[in-house]
């Protein structure tokens, strides 16, 4: 047997993450990655290296399981989610567990800084209401223009 390269333990270790997350078999698990199960055995003894085409495909089928790797991921989904794109079912589960369970620890923190930021926007003569930090980032950043001076 080969030694396996780290692309394809962590091919491996994903993998087995989305096995288990679905409660999917092997073969199962193949099929939703889109490689055969004798592709995924000969990477799993070192016979085969994973390529870019395969790790995508991992990567396509655990997002939408809803698997994240990064806060940039959460994000993403995030973004979709608001600009009413498709977001597999899983995922959107996910973010929101992620809003529920995560979130809530950092509140008070964020919170405090949010009064800071409408504050000094305030003074600026900037007029924001809680409604507005909700708005795409597009037309935030339009509000956050100082008014004209006559």
């Amino acid at each position: 047997m080969q030694q396996k390269s780290d692309s394809s333990a962590t091919f491996l270790d994903r993998s087995s993450v989305l096995a288990v997350r679905l409660s999917l078999s092997v073969v199962q698990c193949c099929k939703k990655i889109g490689i055969s199960r004798s592709l995924f055995y000969e990477i799993r003894d070192g016979k085969r290296e994973v390529t870019d085409k395969m790790m995508a495909r991992l990567e396509q089928a655990e997002k939408d399981a809803g698997i994240f790797h990064s806060l940039g991921d959460v994000l993403r989904v995030e973004t979709q989610m608001q600009r009413g794109e498709y977001v597999s079912p899983a995922a959107a589960k996910e973010v929101a567990r992620i809003r529920e369970e995560v979130m809530p620890e950092r509140m008070n923190e964020t919170s405090l800084l949010i009064k800071l930021f409408l504050a000094w926007f305030r003074a600026q003569g900037i007029s924001l209401s809680d409604e507005d930090l909700d708005l795409p980032l597009e037309e935030l950043t339009k509000k956050l223009k100082p008014p004209a001076k006559s």
